[in-house]
């Protein structure tokens, strides 16, 4: 039997801790084939942003070209991106050329080392969220100008599904949620307070994208892909998840 094609859109990390290297590293665990397009070209490790260079709208549809001609690709999880144009225009090639694919975003505001990428915050984006299936934003992207996260992520699950992950919160266990039109289902483990950060993001939402191409429902997803991360997180060594 075949394996499902993921695609994964996203920045390159040179460190394979975080955006298209993980994603790949995720889905190949998780018997998905997975395939890499980037958005951007960043210079860091675990520890370290030193910057990034975006990678325009055409050229990333230059890359996409090839791969959406010959391969059947079901889910595409997409990761840093340059700005609300660039996104529209992706999300706009996407459904022009695969009308059933199913989108998960990863909305990454902030590099884990310390580096802002959108001043606007998730708001930026709103009028987008409905082309897409699934959101998955942490605990401090929410909670921008002091306002209450688990509020925020309410509203915006009037556009698309949620996953409002807890990570980042004060809640005594890593309690991630899931919000649909605002109905609540939260997924709990225990807190790995000495579990390295960098890259999780981007194996949690891809693990969601590959397990929605492997027949499961959104809420098996979530909870299979939280225990994927969990797994790898007590795994690790030298600061990167282990595979």
């Amino acid at each position: 039997m075949s394996r499902p094609y993921v695609l994964s859109i996203a920045g390159l990390d040179p460190s394979g801790g975080a955006g298209i290297l993980a994603d790949i590293k995720t889905m190949e665990a998780l018997q998905v084939q997975g395939f890499g397009v980037a958005t951007s070209l960043t210079y860091q490790n675990e520890n370290v942003f030193l910057g990034l260079h975006w990678i325009s709208l055409e050229r990333i549809v230059a890359q996409l070209k090839p791969l959406i001609a010959f391969y059947p690709i079901s889910v595409v999880k997409i990761g840093l991106i340059e700005s609300p144009a660039v996104l529209q225009g992706l999300l706009s090639y996407l459904k022009e050329n695969l009308p059933t694919v199913r989108i998960v975003w990863d909305p990454i505001l902030r590099a884990s080392a310390g580096f802002d990428f959108h001043q606007g915050g998730i708001e930026s984006f709103k009028d987008l969220l409905s082309a897409i299936e699934i959101i998955t934003p942490n605990w401090k992207e929410l909670s921008a100008a002091n306002s209450d996260a688990m509020e925020n992520a309410i509203q915006l699950s009037k556009y698309c599904k949620v996953v409002l992950k807890g990570g980042h919160s004060d809640e005594e266990r890593a309690n991630d949620y899931l919000i649909t039109q605002g109905q609540l289902q939260s997924f709990s483990l225990p807190r790995l307070e000495a579990a390295s950060k960098h890259g999780t993001g981007c194996m949690f939402s891809s693990a969601i994208a590959s397990n929605l191409a492997l027949g499961e429902t959104v809420e098996e997803s979530v909870r299979k892909a939280k225990s994927f991360v969990y797994e790898r997180l007590q795994s690790q060594e030298g600061g990167l998840a282990s595979f």
